[in-house]
């Protein structure tokens, strides 16, 4: 073989130098659908200051521009640009080959046209792409587009119709027979520090859309950027038709979706979307399965954004007028959103002025019969739509805040399973730069999980209202450290918005929280939960709280269940005050049980250092309610002028405290709170168990409290178990204990408060002794327990056979049965007994003896003719005659007599 000389090597080593950091061509090439209208490619031509490849050409029909090719890429480095003549609106380009378009470089117009690259095959975007248009920009791997009632096909290419003047309608999906490529975009994101005003990555003009249509959608690293325009992401998987809708200037394109198989998308390694901007940016994302992973994020909202890669400190943007756009995310199956860093944010920047309208009124004024008209009226809002399940976790972030002034938008979840675990975040918030209210968060499922340290939450650290967070799920739990949350936080200005739930059960797990509380300037919000099933707190908290240093009252906590409500291993309820102003209030209601054991407590507390006083706590429960293992309801006053809350208890059925636990109303110092209990059958107390509304327990002054209990049968009490009810008092005065309506005390009774015994106590002790009042009834139910005996008798021993004779003595020894009040039966044991009785004698017959009557003159004639004295004999039985009337008969009657008295009284 032939060696090469050395100046061929040179001439060799030379060329691949010079070839170094040059363009790479790539394929760009016509195919012969469009005939003399065929594109042509220019190369090598000044373009917009730097050179470049111009495509000519093409077949115009109105304001809109058609080319064909059968390959088209354009290479790393290369400039490829289509000309737009003056007139034209859309550049629209169709891929007739097999082959996908790979572009490297950069793809732009020269002109102000919109462009249109459809490609069924696929469309890759390499790390090095760059957009460089004046107008929108869509790329899709559709089968064809349509124009009224005609279309540009890639799949069956044929010559523009004449009528092809409209503008772009659908977008039609209808050859899935053949192979469908995906649009992956890798192009990168933007350096930070890279101060030069082209970015990095796909971009479009302010105000103007970005479109990636499949088939799947895959962003791998790379960067989509629409600064107060709108970027769309989404595709179909089986056949349909992708409709094009534009904003009436014309600047925007959207795209509504039929009823069909959605495609995947997918960000991940660290991809960027963002839409923020001085005007309104939305973002909508359609798939069938979701996937936001690896450190990727969306931006929209008003003002720069950090996250996606900018400067918070820019100059501010945005008006009084501005409105932020919606982050709108749909998926038909899942949709995950999961990794450090990863997020999805709609955020009035600092410097940005916005939106001033509360959320809720624009929710109230959504038009169901336009999805589309009803979502453009949240504005700066972030929605999670999907058909099967939203995971948000591994530290992921979905937020709505603001940061600037105006309003943040509503963080809305809606799916039949929505889980947020590993520290995965849900939140909507006033930052610390903020002069609005959060927006609130908003979710709607069939299950609800928040695990793992995870949080869902509202609050303010700036000056403005938090937003409220709204659950309504068929099922919630929160476990393992996770929290709900409304707060004011510690440099916040503004009242926390609160915490509502609705559900069929809730479970709370592990340290899982519900928290509302304020702990800078402002009121904390308040807690309701509505449930349809049980409730169950274990080793958890529901706290509304006003913090150290705080000034606001302290929110509300309302618990209603129609089934049994549990607290376990530790659970709290609690109302606390530590600043200035006042506990809030407490009510736990259900429909059966109410259980408060191991330990767990409901609190209502004015602490020390608090300028306030502690809340009241209702307790309703139409079942039984039972306190065990050291558990208890309180609410306690601490402070010289607090004065602790009152207890208010209904419960049907029994009401039992034990094993060290506690009903309190009680103070270090002030008056000791009021204790009503009310519709309780039975009070059981045992092993060493308390009520008790007793004053200075730190030997300060105050009043005790009242106790009235009202048991429909009786109070036990274990004997010698130290089980008191107790209205105490130190330098203060004693409460009153009244007890009405119980039948019995059991082995409890008024006396002083002593260890072992079982006491009831009103005293003070340097005050005055309060008063104990038991309207104890006078009846025994352990009588009904006595044995009988069993030598059993004969009642008819004890019953006379004959009437007390005339002239035997025995007349004063007659008998008598008494039966007065309500058909003769008082109607409570404790009715009034009345003494009066009524005796009737017997009485003669008045009829006349001369009746027409054989028998009547059979008799007659016998009384008539014998004067002697008849002595009266004692009936044997009775019968009854054909009228039906009983009559009393001596033995050997064979009908009854003639009335005649049995026995008379003398």
């Amino acid at each position: 073989m032939k060696q090469p000389t050395r100046v061929g090597l040179v001439t060799l080593i030379l060329s691949v130098l010079a070839g170094v950091g040059m363009p790479v061509h790539g394929q760009i090439i016509r195919d012969a659908s469009l005939g003399a209208e065929s594109s042509r490619v220019v190369r090598d031509v000044q373009i917009r200051g730097d050179q470049g490849d111009r495509i000519e050409g093409g077949a115009r029909r109105g304001g809109n521009l058609f080319h064909s090719f059968r390959e088209f890429n354009v290479g790393d480095g290369q400039r490829v640009y289509f000309t737009s003549p003056a007139g034209v609106d859309t550049i629209l380009t169709r891929v007739t080959g097999t082959s996908r378009s790979d572009l490297l470089g950069t793809l732009g117009v020269d002109g102000t046209a919109d462009l249109f690259l459809m490609n069924p095959n696929g469309v890759f975007f390499g790390p090095n792409a760059r957009l460089d248009v004046s107008g929108s920009f869509v790329a899709t791997t559709a089968d064809a587009i349509q124009l009224g009632n005609g279309e540009f096909s890639a799949r069956r290419p044929q010559v523009p119709a004449q009528t092809l003047r409209v503008d772009p309608s659908a977008f039609v999906f209808n050859q899935l027979n053949r192979p469908r490529g995906a649009i992956v975009q890798q192009a990168i994101a933007p350096d930070p520090n890279d101060l030069r005003p082209v970015a990095n990555g796909l971009s479009v003009p302010d105000g103007r859309s970005l479109i990636l249509l499949g088939g799947d959608v895959i962003l791998e690293g790379g960067y989509l950027r629409a600064s107060g325009g709108r970027v769309e992401l989404g595709g179909l998987a089986e056949p349909g038709i992708v409709n094009i809708r534009s904003s009436r200037d014309g600047r925007r394109l959207r795209l509504t979706y039929p009823d069909a198989a959605r495609s995947a998308v997918t960000l991940t390694d660290g991809a960027i979307i963002d839409v923020t901007g001085a005007g309104r940016g939305d973002l909508s994302i359609t798939a069938g399965n979701l996937s936001i992973l690896s450190g990727s994020n969306i931006c929209g909202g008003l003002g720069a954004s950090s996250f996606c890669g900018r400067d918070e400190d820019q100059q501010a943007v945005g008006t009084s007028r501005s409105l932020a756009g919606n982050v709108v995310l749909v998926s038909t199956n899942r949709m995950t959103i999961s990794g450090a860093g990863t997020g999805v944010r709609n955020r009035l920047n600092p410097g940005a002025t916005g939106n001033t309208e509360d959320i809720f009124e624009a929710i109230a004024r959504l038009d169901n019969t336009d999805a589309d008209d009803s979502i453009d009226s949240l504005f700066g809002s972030v929605l999670l739509i999907s058909g099967d399940a939203v995971t948000v976790s591994e530290g992921a972030q979905v937020s709505t805040s603001t940061n600037g002034r105006g309003n943040g938008g509503l963080l809305y979840v809606l799916s039949p399973n929505v889980t947020v675990e590993s520290s995965g975040v849900l939140d909507s918030n006033v930052l610390s730069n903020g002069r609005g209210q959060a927006g609130g968060v908003l979710i709607g499922s069939s299950t609800l999980r928040v695990t793992g340290g995870a949080s869902v939450e509202s609050g303010t650290d700036g000056r403005g209202p938090a937003g409220r967070v709204l659950i309504q799920s068929g099922t919630v739990e929160v476990s393992n450290g996770a929290r709900l949350s409304s707060a004011v936080f510690q440099n916040g200005v503004g009242r926390a918005g609160g915490i509502a739930i609705e559900t069929d059960g809730l479970v709370m797990t592990n340290g899982g929280s519900l928290n509302s509380s304020t702990f800078s300037r402002g009121p904390a919000g308040a807690i309701v939960v509505v449930s349809n099933g049980a409730i169950i707190i274990d080793n958890s908290r529901i706290d509304s709280a006003v913090g150290e240093n705080a000034v606001g009252q302290g929110g509300q906590i309302r618990i209603v269940g129609q089934d049994t409500l549990i607290l376990t291993n530790g659970a709290v309820i609690n109302t606390s005050t530590n600043g200035v102003g006042q506990a809030g209030d407490i009510v736990v209601a259900t429909a059966s049980d109410l259980i408060l054991q191991d330990g767990s407590f409901i609190l209502s507390l004015a602490n020390e250092g608090a300028q306030g006083d502690g809340g009241e706590i209702g307790i309703v429960a139409r079942g039984s309610f039972v306190a065990r293992n050291g558990s208890g309801i309180t609410t306690l006053a601490v402070e010289p002028d607090a004065a602790a809350g009152d207890l208010l208890l209904a419960v049907n059925d029994l009401f039992i405290v034990t094993d060290r636990s506690f009903i309190n109303a009680e103070t270090g110092s002030g008056d000791g709170g009021n204790l009503f209990l009310t519709g309780t059958e039975f009070l059981i107390l045992a092993n060493t168990s308390d009520i008790s509304t007793s004053a200075g327990r730190l030997q300060g002054s105050g009043d005790g409290g009242n106790i009235e209990l009202d048991i429909q049968r009786a109070i036990f009490a274990i004997p010698f178990n130290d089980n008191n009810i107790r209205a105490q008092a130190f330098d203060g005065d004693g409460g009153n204990i009244r007890i009405v309506r119980a039948i019995n005390l059991q082995d409890i009774a008024e006396r002083p408060d002593v260890p072992e015994t079982n006491d009831i106590t009103a005293s003070s002790e340097f005050g005055v002794d309060g008063i104990v009042n038991v309207n104890e009834l006078d009846v025994d139910p352990i009588r009904g327990l006595n044995e009988l005996p069993t030598a059993l008798v004969n009642a008819e021993d004890f019953v006379t056979q004959e009437c007390p004779g005339l002239g035997s003595g025995q007349s004063g020894q007659v008998g008598a049965f008494y039966v007065t009040g309500r058909g003769g039966v008082p109607t409570t044991p404790d009715t009034y007994r009345g003494n009066a009785a009524v005796i009737v004698d017997w009485a003669e017959d008045d009829r006349s003896p001369e009746v027409d009557d054989p028998a009547q003159g059979d008799r007659s004639s016998m009384m008539h003719h014998d004067q002697s004295p008849v002595m009266p004999r004692e009936f044997q039985g009775w019968q009854r005659d054909e009228t039906g009337q009983v009559w009393l008969v001596a033995e050997g009657a064979s009908r009854p007599p003639t009335p005649a008295p049995v026995c008379l009284s003398p």
